[in-house]
């Protein structure tokens, strides 16, 4: 995780990428150069090996994404490659999702739930969601068992939590009182 420094950083450079564009592509291509760079570590090592010169390292990149992603994209990982600040890709994401899910109108949701939840459900929690909070929601499902049964949301700096868990938890410390 990037510390506050590289954050701040970050929300710079994707602040400059949107005012170039903001779109769902450039997403996907972010995604798709920290899924790379996460994946491969010989390309992370060459990257950032200050041994090697920039000329090849832009060799490596343009090789490797030029039919893949967009100008705009492109330009912006060879300006983080020569600014060696390319370890900062994963947390420019991230800022850049934040800016265009704000732009237009969009809340990320992450739930856990103890199963796999069918379509039907998912399509009836994110209705729920969208009625509540007055956003579009991007909805992210994980698997956590340990909540035993229900489940737990988070969305804009709050938690949803319906677990069987937190429900055992809450009976745990009115007993003990």
């Amino acid at each position: 995780m990037a510390n506050s420094k590289e954050k701040l950083i970050s929300k710079k450079y994707a602040d400059a990428l949107a005012e170039v564009k903001l779109s769902t592509k450039i997403i996907e291509d972010l995604k798709l150069i920290q899924a790379s760079l996460e994946g491969s570590e010989e390309l992370k090592n060459s990257l950032n090996n200050p041994r090697i010169k920039l000329e090849l390292k832009r060799k490596i990149i343009k090789e490797i994404f030029s039919n893949k992603i967009s100008a705009e994209t492109l330009n912006t990982i060879l300006l983080l490659l020569k600014k060696r600040r390319i370890n900062l890709a994963g947390s420019l994401l991230e800022f850049y999702r934040q800016r265009l899910y704000k732009q237009e109108n969009i809340e990320l949701a992450e739930l856990e739930s103890a199963r796999k939840l069918d379509e039907d459900e998912l399509s009836e929690i994110k209705q729920v969601l969208e009625k509540s909070f007055n956003k579009s929601i991007k909805l992210s499902e994980t698997i956590n068992e340990e909540l035993l049964a229900g489940m737990r949301i988070k969305i804009s700096n709050k938690i949803i939590d319906s677990s069987l868990k937190s429900k055992l938890k809450q009976m745990k410390s009115l007993l003990l009182k």
